[in-house]
């Protein structure tokens, strides 16, 4: 129903990715490159590594079951951006406007 990431270190978390993938709504500690993946409060909610009563609050924060479907569907429309196929297409519209 939810994803949660406790880590203290991160670089770009494929773990995320994938949870995002699944419209997961997340909690999350905020290290390394996962703030430039999620918003705060839009697809999950990011606390300070190391602050467990935050993860906690966090945690408790998506029983809410229509917030939990809110961040979810942000989640499923955030991860088409880490969409190997979305990428490869983006890539070839700007290749094929430099040089048609």
């Amino acid at each position: 129903d939810v994803f949660c990431l406790s880590s203290r270190y991160e670089g770009l978390p494929i773990a995320l990715l994938e949870a995002l993938a699944l419209h997961l709504p997340s909690a999350l500690t905020d290290v390394g490159g996962i703030s430039a993946v999620v918003t705060n409060a839009n697809e999950a909610f990011l606390v300070p590594a190391g602050d467990s009563l935050a993860l906690a609050d966090a945690i408790i924060g998506l029983t809410n079951a229509s917030a939990r479907a809110e961040m979810g569907a942000a989640a499923g429309a955030r991860s088409l951006l880490f969409n190997m196929a979305v990428a490869v297409q983006a890539w070839q519209r700007r290749y094929l406007a430099i040089a048609p």
